[in-house]
């Protein structure tokens, strides 16, 4: 196997179980704090449909499919990212992590435009942000040991 396949696939394996393990805390995070966990979900699907995807509270697959899409493709690139910091660096790095989430968050409010946010502005108070980027950081911590155990 060639080290850029080899490479593809140990983003895709961390990234796909960073993303699952990212929506899981996104959904607890909104059913502690708004009691509903699909309304952050579907509010990350703001890019596709505007405003109003942050207002449904109700599973669908326009807002809630599209939502849960774009966080794992967000969170495989963040994998990415987080993979070429570490390399081979046994063991992995929290810190690493931190780092790879702080990078998200600048991006995310600081750089891209407005409508490409994740929507965690739509509904919630910013003061839960440093929650929801912890929980990228330990998602992608937990995606590299995953992919580490399955290999």
């Amino acid at each position: 196997m060639s080290i850029i396949s080899h490479t593809m696939r140990n983003i895709l394996w961390s990234g796909t179980y960073a993303g699952l393990c990212m929506s899981t805390a996104i959904g607890m995070i909104g059913k502690i704090t708004i009691t509903r966990p699909v309304v952050p979900l579907n509010a990350i699907s703001h890019i596709f449909w505007g405003h109003q995807a942050a207002r449904s509270a109700c599973w669908s697959i326009k807002y809630t499919a599209s939502g849960l899409l774009l966080n794992q493709l967000a969170c495989i690139f963040w994998a990415a990212c987080y993979e070429t910091m570490i390399g081979r660096k046994q063991p992995v790095r929290f810190s690493s992590a931190v780092a790879v989430s702080i990078l998200a968050y600048l991006t995310d409010y600081h750089v891209v435009p407005r409508r490409f946010t994740p929507g965690f502005e739509l509904v919630f108070p910013r003061t839960l942000f440093p929650w929801l980027y912890a929980a990228l950081a330990g998602s992608l911590v937990a995606g590299v040991r995953m992919r580490q155990r399955m290999s």
